[in-house]
């Protein structure tokens, strides 16, 4: 299973929304890939037309969002061989159009601030491969739990380098 996490700036966004994300970055400062914003399940696909899942608050909560394509420039790929796309896709149908988690997007950096009904992008997506308690972590904390997962790497360069068919670009 490729788990995506988002690395590119928010400076188009809205007030509201940026300052939201810099309290994430923020609360980041100590995991290795602070940059990570927001992160996705690949359910398949490839970078240039991948169907992705997870909980957004510009989608208004838990979404499947199909055919998009991906811009490599904003993205890792993790491939997390012992998490299973069938599974999380199956979480993520069964949960589809639940809220968005604000506050609990929030008190996963500012710790104590609790959690409320919904989902945030990373509590959705550890919830998605069984992942326990994935609320109590930012976007860079699941995408370090992630990566030390038994055989889980970095596969951007490999995973931006394919087409649909699965063939080099």
């Amino acid at each position: 299973m490729i788990v995506l996490g988002y690395t590119h700036n928010h400076k188009g966004e809205g007030f509201r929304r940026r300052a939201g994300r810099e309290l994430i970055r923020l609360g980041q400062i100590h995991h290795t890939f602070r940059r990570v914003t927001h992160t996705e399940m690949l359910l398949d696909g490839t970078w240039d037309r991948a169907d992705i899942a997870s909980a957004s608050l510009m989608d208004g909560g838990v979404r499947i969002r199909q055919d998009v394509r991906l811009n490599p420039a904003h993205w890792i790929a993790i491939d997390v061989p012992t998490w299973d796309a069938r599974q999380s896709a199956a979480w993520f149908f069964q949960h589809l159009g639940e809220p968005y988690d604000t506050r609990g997007a929030i008190g996963s950096v500012l710790y104590g601030f609790g959690s409320s009904a919904g989902w945030f992008c990373n509590e959705a997506c550890g919830a998605s491969v069984g992942q326990i308690d994935p609320q109590t972590m930012p976007p860079a904390g699941f995408i370090a739990l992630a990566l030390r997962q038994p055989g889980a790497r970095i596969v951007t360069a490999e995973f931006f380098s394919t087409t649909r068919t699965g063939t080099a670009a």
